[in-house]
């Protein structure tokens, strides 16, 4: 996730089949302007703009289609996180917030962290069902974690990752869910809220049909 892209407008559909790891469905990445958040008190950045970010790139929007016809009632989307600028580490304030909520369908069930060495064993989970994950490593509590691994050019050695649990609101029918992933977090003094681009969406009636596809679109 570290290579920076040319600012074209496309769009790609990637599989999620990643070894050990159950494939949910497709990352829907679009290419586009970003548009920065809104004025606050705190430090609020898109991603690749401040210190902690994830792809590096101000314009780029990922969406999880999550299909309740293939998979849950629970899931956990991966997110990698590193240290874009200095040194000076990135303290996690806690669990993870929407930028926006679109449709309602989709609820937070926790969130954790993980710091690992890639191998052919261990991989990035980017998705899978059930929450918590089955994973080698050890979780560790979001709230106070400090991310110390700097981003890299190329595969990293070293990933640090954050492990989303979310399941379907069986209150709330129609699918939807988090639009951008909202991340607070201190670093050399200052306190920052990242916004990165992860659309993260129950498959349903208000879910638009090319982020899931097949029948359960519809529902």
């Amino acid at each position: 996730m570290s290579h920076r892209k040319p600012a074209s407008h496309r769009r790609a559909f990637i599989a999620l089949g990643v070894v050990a790891v159950t494939t949910l469905g497709a990352l829907v990445l679009v290419r586009g302007a970003s548009t920065p958040p809104s004025a606050s008190p705190l430090r609020h950045h898109v991603d690749g703009e401040g210190p902690l970010r994830s792809t590096g790139d101000p314009a780029f929007h990922g969406t999880f289609g999550l299909d309740p016809a293939v998979g849950g009632p629970a899931w956990t989307i991966g997110i990698y996180l590193c240290i874009e600028r200095g040194s000076a580490p990135a303290v996690l304030d806690g669990s993870p917030a929407p930028t926006s909520v679109a449709g309602g369908g989709l609820k937070l069930l926790g969130a954790y962290v993980r710091r690992f060495q890639p191998t052919s064993a261990d991989v990035p989970i980017y998705s899978a069902n059930a929450f918590p994950p089955s994973v080698p490593d050890r979780l560790l509590p979001v709230r106070g974690y400090a991310v110390t691994n700097g981003c890299s050019a190329g595969p990293p050695l070293e990933y640090t990752e954050l492990l989303i649990g979310v399941g379907e609101d069986p209150a709330i029918s129609g699918g939807g869910g988090w639009q951008g992933i909202d991340i607070g977090y201190e670093s050399g003094g200052a306190h920052y809220v990242v916004s990165l681009g992860y659309d993260i969406l129950v498959c349903g009636r208000h879910t638009p049909s090319q982020y899931c596809g097949g029948p359960s679109a519809a529902r």
